[in-house]
């Protein structure tokens, strides 16, 4: 019930408070108001509005640069790749993995590093680079793991999957 689903994210906008929520930032790493955006692009996605989902994610980077949030921004960046991926635009996920690899590295970033190791693997695997592709997919899956992440390692097995099936 992606309608009502998008309703309900909506609404925690009206919940949410910067200062408020600061505390969660320090704990968690993640800005709420920025995760929940991108949970309303993603839902965009899935309701069949994958342009809008898109424009949804650049609004989102742009203003997690402008918040000064490096962690939001690498994550932001991360969800915006994977909607290319499910566009099957190798070249934009390809570029926003090489966005991901560079701000996760200068940060330490590990988890995000790992996703982008991973979605350049699944890009050079469209391109017909496949043994690349694989070793990077390869490397990227227990990276995620080392960081006791869990969400989010069925979506690299299936990337990894889709490379060797390829």
């Amino acid at each position: 019930e992606f309608g009502e689903g998008q309703e309900y994210i909506e609404q925690s906008s009206e919940l949410y408070d910067l200062e408020l929520h600061r505390a969660l930032m320090a704990l968690y790493a993640e800005d709420p108001g920025v995760v929940r955006r991108v949970f309303l692009a993603l839902n965009l996605w899935l309701r069949g509005y994958p342009d809008r989902a898109v424009e949804q994610m650049l609004h989102i980077v742009q203003l997690t640069r402008d918040m000064g949030d490096l962690y939001g921004q690498t994550f932001a960046l991360f969800f915006t790749a994977s909607l290319h991926q499910y566009r099957k635009d190798w070249q934009s996920a390809q570029d926003y993995a090489s966005a991901i690899m560079t701000l996760a590295r200068a940060e330490g970033f590990l988890l995000w590093e790992a996703g982008a190791t991973a979605m350049q693997g699944w890009a050079f695997s469209e391109q017909g680079r496949y043994e690349e592709g694989i070793v990077l997919l390869r490397q990227g899956l227990p990276g995620w793991r080392a960081t006791g992440a869990k969400v989010g390692q069925p979506y690299i097995h299936g990337l990894l999957a889709e490379a060797l099936g390829q």
